[in-house]
């Protein structure tokens, strides 16, 4: 049995009459229902406290990836419960090259960040390198990855150390999600 320190003790009994106070002094909101028949709304409530960083690089916690899938968009994607086939989103189009090492992704055109700016491979290659040297909590993600090119603004090549079929899943993740790298570097991110 674990002996409880009179610091810890008094730390919660001041948390839990701190609350009590709260509960009691501030003006309750509820959650508001969607409208009713609107089937294509879905409300998720979530503890929001424990997002450490809204960063993709960095975030590997249930709430910061949820956070991230609506704010980044990723190369590629799932729709609803189809776990089999990755669908584009940023890419239009990949294919593998015939050693098993080398997958080319071909952008669309036309998207834009929310600065403004145009996505290109640039982007791409600059948010995957980030990846590969932040060595923070993603990393594993980009296992067996040797390099990210962008030959020309439309395509990103990614060579793998070995034939990694499962990397253009992988590349679904949150946290893999595709920063707008001018204005990062411009608001001072590496």
């Amino acid at each position: 049995m674990r002996r409880l320190s009179r610091r810890t003790f008094l730390q919660a009994v001041g948390g839990g009459a701190g609350l009590a106070v709260a509960v009691h002094t501030l003006p309750f909101r509820g959650v508001r229902a969607a409208p009713a028949g609107d089937s294509k709304t879905l409300l998720v409530g979530t503890n929001l406290s424990n997002i450490r960083t809204q960063d993709p690089g960095r975030t590997i916690e249930v709430t910061g990836m949820m956070m991230e899938k609506v704010t980044y968009d990723t190369l590629v994607t799932f729709e609803a419960e189809d776990l089999k086939a990755p669908k584009p989103l940023l890419a239009t189009a990949w294919k593998v090259g015939a050693d098993g090492r080398t997958y080319t992704f071909s952008l669309r055109s036309g998207v834009k960040f929310a600065s403004g700016n145009e996505l290109t491979s640039a982007d791409v290659k600059w948010s995957f390198d980030r990846i590969l040297n932040l060595k923070a909590n993603t990393i594993f993600l980009f296992d067996g990855v040797q390099e990210v090119l962008a030959p020309d603004p439309r395509t990103v090549v990614i060579r793998t150390k070995a034939p990694q079929p499962s990397i253009v899943p992988i590349l679904s993740h949150p946290g893999l999600g595709i920063l707008d790298s001018k204005l990062v570097m411009e608001k001072g991110g590496d």
